[in-house]
């Protein structure tokens, strides 16, 4: 069992790791500014904002994926896919966690090896 600092309790009372809860939590942020990303790029093809005020806000969207641990990714990626039912490419998955495609790519191949 999980320590007690190491979880939350929904409203409900449901038992939720703390390590499930981070997952989550980056994965939703992540896909937020994704999301804004997009918003913005819509806003310039549509003219309602300049390629000049484009290229000041875009530099917010522009980082570099993050450098995170192999076994750190694929037990990120087990959880994320095993807890929201949601199917993922890697695609999904590196802009979910900030990762890059190859390293989302690997860790999903070494997943699906292990459950062979």
């Amino acid at each position: 069992m999980f320590e007690q600092e190491k979880a939350a309790y929904t409203a409900q009372g449901v038992y939720v790791p703390q390590e499930l809860i981070s997952v989550f939590s980056t994965a939703i942020n992540n896909l937020q500014k994704r999301k804004e990303h997009l918003a913005l790029q819509l806003n310039r093809e549509f003219g309602n904002i300049s390629d000049e005020e484009y290229s000041k806000q875009e530099e917010a969207y522009l980082d570099e994926p993050d450098t995170i641990p192999e076994d750190e990714l694929i037990r990120d990626i087990h959880l994320l896919l095993t807890f929201s039912k949601v199917p993922m490419d890697a695609c999904d998955i590196s802009d979910a966690l900030n990762c890059s495609i190859n390293a989302a790519e690997n860790a999903i191949r070494v997943l699906l090896s292990n459950i062979n």
